[in-house]
């Protein structure tokens, strides 16, 4: 039976949010058997039965090769294994099949993409879709806890500013943020025929991420059906109004408003997202990915 868990990186903004995660869960508070350990980077790992990798790439990197032999499940928060064929890339509610009994390391995505495959997954029974476009506003709280202190000084560019680019930029012109959101939506809805372009941008707003999404269908897609789709699929949230970052924050859910047709093309539809990308963008989808685990997988 698993019982021990950790996280490495507790000192974190994202480990802290993940501690937080899980002992409010009444599924971890009521199981009787589960206990959780936090772990700075700097300490001696014993052996656990599921580890969280709440720590930058070349730390998880290092970790995993320390761990791999002594760990049942390693559930890693950072972008090191995402890309990797052999590495399971899962938000439960899409691909939590791509786990299974000999899945020993399991990436969670970046925190932009969680938000916007999730109304891609719930769209796809209604339609086949060829193209989608897509601008992020993404929180200072994407950053961790220096750069939301960084953006508080007047000599910092994230200053009451917004940023176009996030992480270095490369030959082709693409940050490495945008190559995330492009690469990785592919990945976890098996499209790798998808074509989807990406644009992002960091703004001065301490948490939550939003985005405005745009998608080409083959067939026109009828609006009160995507409608019904969003408000019955797990994990999101749509009522018809309209919200922001704010009403986010400290929320499960993915939330979708500002559903509409394109003005010159019936087979493109619009649409805004946002959500706390401390959780579903991070913490709380590890922490589905490792029920997914206790409920169905074991080891």
């Amino acid at each position: 039976m698993l019982r021990e868990l950790g996280i490495i990186g507790a000192g974190g903004v994202i480990g802290k949010t993940l501690a937080g995660v899980i002992e409010r869960d009444p599924f971890f508070a009521e199981s009787g058997h589960l206990r959780l350990k936090k772990f700075g980077r700097d300490s001696e790992i014993p052996d656990l039965d599921i580890v969280f990798l709440c720590t930058d790439s070349p730390e998880s990197v290092s970790f995993y090769e320390k761990l791999k032999n002594r760990t049942g499940f390693i559930i890693d928060l950072s972008s090191a294994f995402r890309m990797d064929k052999n590495v399971p890339l899962v938000i439960p509610e899409i691909n939590a099949s791509d786990i299974n009994h000999h899945t020993r390391l399991i990436a969670s995505p970046n925190c932009t993409t969680s938000g916007l495959v999730l109304t891609l997954h719930y769209l796809k029974p209604l339609t086949d879709f060829t193209e989608v476009t897509v601008c992020s506003y993404q929180a200072l709280s994407g950053g961790g806890q220096r750069l939301i202190e960084e953006a508080n000084r007047e000599d910092s560019i994230h200053y009451r500013n917004c940023v176009p680019h996030i992480g270095k930029i490369d030959e082709n012109g693409y940050c490495e943020e945008e190559l995330k959101l492009m690469n990785e939506t592919r990945k976890i809805l098996h499209a790798d025929s998808l074509a989807v372009s990406a644009n992002v941008a960091r703004v001065p707003v301490v948490n939550g991420h939003s985005m405005y999404a745009s998608v080409k269908t083959r067939v026109r897609v009828d609006l009160k059906s995507v409608e019904v789709a969003w408000s019955e699929g797990e994990g999101l949230f749509y009522n018809g109004e309209i919200h922001t970052p704010k009403r986010c924050s400290g929320r499960d859910e993915v939330f979708v408003s500002r559903l509409r047709r394109d003005l010159f093309n019936e087979n493109r539809i619009h649409y805004w997202i946002t959500f706390d990308n401390l959780l579903k963008g991070g913490a709380l989808n590890a922490w589905q990915i490792a029920k997914h685990i206790l409920r169905e997988v074991r080891s």
